[in-house]
């Protein structure tokens, strides 16, 4: 009995340590969930407010037409990745750096196989396909290649902050990739629908690239609590 009770309050003890370590991760996921969402929700009811429900109708077609091959590389690599990062983090930051190197590589090979031929057959494609009157959004296929190419890069990784402890990382990207490519959408309006919307694709597009420099340098640096047993996060 005495070594029952003494494993229960072991336990009790290691519950208790991991909710200190991870109390704070509701207060920043929660938001970052919300952002990502609106970002996501908010370009489509712009572009109608800009330019019209037609012009609108072309970018969600087009969205869903890119996010589809996207949505399920992103998904299965996502998932994977993040497994291994898990697993890697007990070998230190070398490891964790190397295996992202080594994902991006891939995921950039799949990228430009993926969407290259695709953006750039869209606007001969998408009239053929959807009828004339959809020739603008094939258009907008094209000039939105950057964003396709970063974020197929780069969304699989985004639960490395999560993995090593560092959750803040990830609300910053995603308030920063919901207001500048939404202020790029905005501010570039005046000079028409396709330059809009080529300016909201570089200003996510760069987001994407400055998020990824910002996974790699995170990969280098050791995980915040990596060691449960110890009485605080370790030093970088």
């Amino acid at each position: 009995p005495e070594l029952s009770l003494a494993r229960a309050e072991g336990r009790l003890a290691g519950l208790g340590a991991t909710w200190r370590r991870a109390r704070h991760f509701p207060r920043v996921v929660l938001p970052s969930s919300l952002i990502d969402a609106l970002a996501a929700a908010l370009p489509v009811p712009m572009i109608a407010w800009l330019f019209g429900a037609a012009e609108a109708g072309q970018f969600a077609l087009v969205w869903r037409v890119a996010a589809l091959p996207g949505s399920l590389i992103v998904a299965s690599f996502g998932d994977v990745f993040h497994a291994h990062a898990t697993a890697a983090r007990t070998d230190g930051p070398p490891r964790v750096r190397g295996l992202l190197l080594g994902t991006m590589r891939m995921l950039a090979l799949l990228s430009v196989a993926v969407y290259v031929p695709a953006c750039l057959l869209a606007p001969w494609v998408f009239p053929w396909l959807f009828g004339e009157p959809w020739r603008p959004a094939g258009q907008m296929m094209l000039v939105l290649a950057p964003l396709w190419m970063a974020s197929l890069v780069v969304s699989p990784l985004s639960r490395l902050p999560m993995v090593l402890g560092r959750p803040g990382l990830k609300l910053v990207f995603d308030a920063c990739f919901l207001v500048l490519p939404l202020g790029a959408l905005w501010f570039f309006a005046p000079q028409g629908l396709m330059t809009a919307v080529l300016a909201y694709g570089i200003a996510a597009a760069v987001a994407y690239a400055v998020f990824g420099l910002l996974l790699y340098d995170t990969a280098g640096r050791r995980a915040v609590d990596a060691h449960p047993d110890r009485s605080g996060p370790e030093k970088e």
